[in-house]
């Protein structure tokens, strides 16, 4: 059985789906904010919500708590894909109204309740915070645009965000901070490692059903179907004598009802 955490905002569903399929191994995943947080100390972990305890983590990077020392050492990390950044805004904003991408000058001078930083991770408690204020018609919020439209409400609207940055404010006017480029990651703990992970790591990196590993695990399961119908053969047949033609059998080559040819 495998025990996999996935970040809230993400659909694994059809590599779940082909999993179960393709491979031997049962499947015990769940959605968590804190994905990693379920990897590293299991059940009741802060921030784990159901998830924990899990061998394999569907997590967003970057984050802290993944870094270069501990990878290859402690921690196996296999990047998927990148995230597209987005923006919440009010839907009955200029911006909802236009439904086209926002840059960082469009949003010079608005208030921004949320910004996913570069170092991670994200926030997610924070970030609803935040689309509450953008929902009461109050500021922007930037980060992941899955995981806004997963959390976005009717009273807001989603919209590509293009820009490596956004404006500040206030006492930090004329300022800019760095805006987080997601990655979606596969983590596991080296110690952890095994055929179940593996099998995964290959459907999420899109391994047909046919590769060479796939392909062992069906022909292992089709021996075992051998010798259990062979064993199962045997049992029937142990002790029967063989029986052997009489006079009435009937020669071998020959038709029922068809004549025997005389050789010239």
């Amino acid at each position: 059985m495998l025990h996999l955490a996935f970040a809230t905002g993400t659909e694994p569903g059809k590599w779940f789906q082909r999993f179960q399929r393709d491979t031997p191994h049962g499947l015990d995943a769940a959605a968590a904010d804190d994905p990693f947080a379920a990897l590293a100390d299991g059940a009741g972990a802060a921030g784990a919500d159901d998830a924990g305890p899990a061998e394999l983590a569907l997590m967003r990077l970057p984050d802290s708590r993944v870094d270069e020392a501990a990878i290859g050492h402690q921690l196996h990390v296999v990047k998927l894909y990148t995230e597209q950044c987005g923006i919440a805004v009010p839907k009955d904003s200029v911006f909802a109204e236009v439904g086209e991408a926002v840059g960082p000058a469009d949003i010079d001078g608005e208030i921004i309740n949320f910004v996913a930083e570069k170092q991670g991770p994200i926030n997610v408690d924070k970030l609803r915070e935040a689309l509450q204020l953008v929902a009461a018609n109050v500021g922007v919020a930037i980060g992941p645009l899955p995981l806004l439209k997963m959390l976005s409400k009717n009273q807001i609207s989603v919209l590509p965000y293009h820009g490596e940055y956004v404006p500040e404010a206030g006492e930090h006017s004329g300022e800019k901070a760095a805006v987080s480029q997601t990655e979606i990651a596969l983590v596991w703990k080296v110690a952890a490692d095994g055929d179940a992970i593996q099998d995964f790591v290959g459907i999420a990196k899109g391994r047909k059903s046919g590769s060479t590993r796939h392909r062992a695990v069906k022909e292992t399961r089709h021996k075992e179907g051998q010798k259990s119908v062979g064993k199962h053969k045997n049992a029937m047949h142990k002790g029967n004598k063989p029986k052997h033609a009489g006079k009435g059998a009937r020669p071998r080559g020959n038709a029922p009802g068809g004549v025997r040819k005389k050789k010239r």
